[in-house]
């Protein structure tokens, strides 16, 4: 078992965000498309917008206040990401994969086969993504191109099989299910080694990677497999595969589209969307077994703000384990200070501050959302906050 320490799942079932939708029924914000639904979301590192595809409705990028077109002639997107040189790349629905000029407003194609099911940052070669279809696997720059189509496996019959999903790693290598086994593509050599029932320990036929944790481990779901009392979410650390069942009572369900990770101290957790399940958080302690640690407190126990979104006046509350000088500071989608609240000494315990939606010159902020962050020393913690 390659998690070492104690490990957990639990289920989010409160609420938290803000909603958009067509019909807000009073519960959250108008969203000016004709469509309940959300098919891709990619938040872009180098100008902090959001972009998203509502479904039938093209693509369009949100800076926190308006949305604008990015000129994308596809009505729908199966996948979007943002590349080491900051270009957008979105997987159209049928063999529709492209990348965005934001100098021009342009989107350039790239050969691609099949209906696109991932789209994912290469994290070695500068430029590049991983982009897979049921019939295809392609690593490029959009010049530059590695390609494996189903006919290219032997293990695999191109009458039948099909590709479920990609995860890259480092150095050329990618992880891509099927419905027969796993692949674990060597692009720099040209090889791959296939994992399946008849050739290894691996729990089912039917794999879907879904991430490549820090420690090595790939994570995949078997969903489907002919196996059904093996069924859940699985590992492979490189020598060893393992399971965390469904019927054991933690994993909500099986059939996971997505996962990300996030790191945290003494390990990282991965987050999992379980369909018509909700949330799962999987906790992994990578500690050394042996090594005894004494948990170190956060200096910030909780730090909230209401109400949320801002109409005339915000109050910011925040509980400390020690006492301090703190700051807080008021931030706009760009990363600009835009307002100094508070540097102060405050004693351990809850403390409370206002902020009225003006900036340092005493204007009234814009519409949108910005960042409230929360400063001792070295540690520093943020919220958001959404400005009406």
């Amino acid at each position: 078992m390659p998690v070492q320490g104690s490990v957990d799942f639990r289920n989010s079932t409160e609420p938290v965000g803000i909603g958009y939708n067509e019909f807000s029924y009073g519960l959250g914000f108008p969203f000016p498309f004709p469509t309940d639904n959300t098919e891709a979301i990619c938040y872009r590192p180098s100008n902090g917008s959001v972009v998203i595809n509502p479904m039938f409705n093209y693509l369009h990028s949100w800076n926190g206040s308006s949305y604008s077109s990015l000129n994308y002639t596809n009505s729908r997107s199966r996948g979007l990401a943002e590349d080491s040189q900051n270009r957008l790349w979105s997987l159209g629905e049928n063999a529709g994969l492209s990348y965005y000029s934001d100098a021009n407003q342009t989107w350039t194609p790239v050969t691609f086969l099949g209906t696109g099911n991932g789209l994912k940052k290469d994290p070695t070669l500068p430029g590049t993504v991983w982009a897979c279809s049921s019939y295809e696997v392609l690593r490029t720059d959009g010049n530059a191109n590695y390609s494996k189509v189903v006919d290219d496996f032997q293990e695999l019959d191109p009458q039948s099989d099909v590709l479920t999903s990609i995860v890259p790693a480092a150095n050329g290598i990618s992880w891509v299910g099927s419905n027969k086994g796993l692949f674990k593509l060597d692009a720099a050599n040209n090889t791959y080694q296939f994992f399946s029932p008849s050739n290894s320990a691996i729990p089912g036929e039917n794999i879907t990677p879904l991430a490549y944790s820090p420690d090595g481990i790939l994570w995949f779901t078997n969903f489907l497999s002919i196996d059904t009392t093996r069924i859940g979410l699985c590992w492979f650390d490189g020598t060893q595969f393992g399971i965390l069942p469904v019927e054991s009572g933690g994993l909500p369900h099986a059939q996971i589209p997505d996962m990300e990770v996030k790191e945290v101290p003494n390990g990282y957790e991965l987050w999992m969307s379980c369909l018509s399940r909700g949330i799962a958080v999987l906790n992994v302690i990578t500690t050394p077994v042996g090594i005894t640690q004494s948990p170190i407190p956060e200096p910030v126990i909780f730090f909230k703000n209401y109400p949320n979104p801002l109409t005339s006046i915000t109050t910011l509350s925040f509980s400390l384990n020690d006492e301090g000088i703190i700051s807080l500071a008021i931030f706009d989608i760009s990363g600009r200070v835009v307002r100094d609240l508070i540097t102060t000494f405050v004693k351990s315990g809850i403390s409370h501050a206002d902020w009225d939606g003006c900036d340092n010159q005493g204007n009234r902020v814009g519409s949108g959302i910005y960042t409230c962050r929360l400063r001792q020393g070295n540690y520093s913690k943020s919220i958001l906050i959404l400005v009406q």
